[in-house]
């Protein structure tokens, strides 16, 4: 990597932190001003132990703060950064690998997928899940029917009584703020004792606020439905959705909840 000043003298996370980082970018996730993502990091190890230092130290920064990131990078031939795959194409540098491994997504000791039915390794794999199973929802397995045959003696039918509506609640908070805007996330809470099928959350939001996007949920208006993964909810369990809005940063208040 490029011989940068502050490679010069001594420095550790905290100086970086405080010479570099937060004066640069850092400051953006400290005062919420916006999400953080952090692009192409990365470098060889073993060459120089300056760059190893600065390596680890913002690994260990990405990974306390949880800071989205994109490790630069698979392929070995980037040029003076290398890749997680040596020169052969099919080596894995466990070195390099063992470094990134703290700061990569995982829930509850394992891997998340950026894909909301599959796990991260495939379907069955052990060591990942995916993103609807980390918010929450659950990943269908389709079951084939049991065929049953028909009897020969006619039966009476008799009414089948209707199932009571269930319940859920909803609560807002806000994980970001800036300026003209922020991120808002509801969590989705069965408070009832049987499972429900379905929810929508309808949202009265401040004057000249408008939301962009959404997900983990269909919009529509101000008002979220449950996404196809997450709408199902046992007694006691919970999901979330988030969403960005623009135009203020007013409290959000929950209308309603509705369950199905």
């Amino acid at each position: 990597m490029f011989d940068q000043p502050w490679f010069q003298k001594p420095f550790d996370k905290a100086s970086l932190t405080a010479d570099v980082w937060r004066p640069n970018w850092f400051f953006i996730h400290e005062q919420g001003i916006a999400p953080l993502l952090i692009g192409e990091w990365g470098g060889r190890l073993g060459q120089d132990e300056r760059q190893d230092r600065w390596m680890t130290a913002l690994r260990d920064l990405i990974a306390e703060h949880k800071l989205h990131q994109t490790f630069w990078v698979l392929n070995p031939n980037s040029g003076d950064t290398g890749g997680l795959l040596r020169d052969d194409w099919k080596t894995w540098d466990e070195q390099k690998y063992a470094l990134l491994k703290p700061a990569l997504w995982q829930h509850n000791g394992k891997f998340v997928s950026l894909d909301h039915q599959v796990p991260l390794g495939g379907v069955g794999s052990t060591t990942g899940i995916s993103l609807g199973s980390r918010y929450g929802g659950s990943d269908p397995t389709p079951t084939s029917p049991t065929p049953t045959l028909p009897t020969a003696t006619p039966t009476t039918a008799s009414p089948t009584p209707s199932q009571p509506a269930g319940t859920c609640a909803a609560t807002f908070r806000a994980t970001s703020t800036w300026p003209t805007g922020f991120q808002g996330e509801v969590t989705v809470t069965n408070p009832g004792t049987s499972a429900i099928r379905g929810w929508s959350v309808s949202m009265t939001l401040p004057q000249g606020v408008v939301v962009n996007n959404v997900w983990n949920g269909v919009r529509s208006e101000n008002t979220v439905s449950n996404a196809p993964y997450n709408g199902t909810l046992a007694p006691s369990g919970s999901t979330t959705y988030g969403f960005v809005a623009e135009g203020g940063t007013g409290p959000v208040i929950i209308s309603a909840c509705t369950a199905r």
